[in-house]
């Protein structure tokens, strides 16, 4: 019969005989997504690609804040009558590129924990 107590026994070391980590585990696995976007916090379909001079007359800061999505950018260029045609490239994240990413991100993942 199990019992509903917690456990006070301290965790299994890893094959190694390393004792586990959680953070690092935690820290290890962590699967990267789809960036979101600093103003509105969605997620990022379309990446914005502009030059530094555009970016920082948009934006207001050379190398910040983070991602911006192109409705975002567009919108703040708008705002404030930039012309960006011609200046901005809008690049694409599909799903399933994603996908790929996370898959290997999660393979190099298991690599490192084998190795401990």
């Amino acid at each position: 019969m199990m019992s509903n107590t917690l456990s006070t026994e301290k965790p299994s070391p890893t094959p190694s005989g390393k004792p586990v980590d959680a953070a690092t585990t935690c820290s290890a696995l962590r699967i990267p997504t789809r960036p979101r976007c600093h103003r509105c916090q969605r997620y990022i379909t379309i990446d914005t690609h502009a030059d530094d001079d555009l970016w920082e007359e948009v934006i207001g800061e050379r190398f910040g804040p983070g991602y911006i999505c192109a409705d975002c950018f567009t919108r703040a260029a708008d705002e404030r009558l930039i012309e960006w045609e011609g200046r901005l490239k809008l690049v694409p994240i599909s799903l399933a590129a994603q996908m790929k990413i996370q898959a290997q991100v999660s393979s190099q993942n298991q690599l490192v924990l084998d190795q401990e």
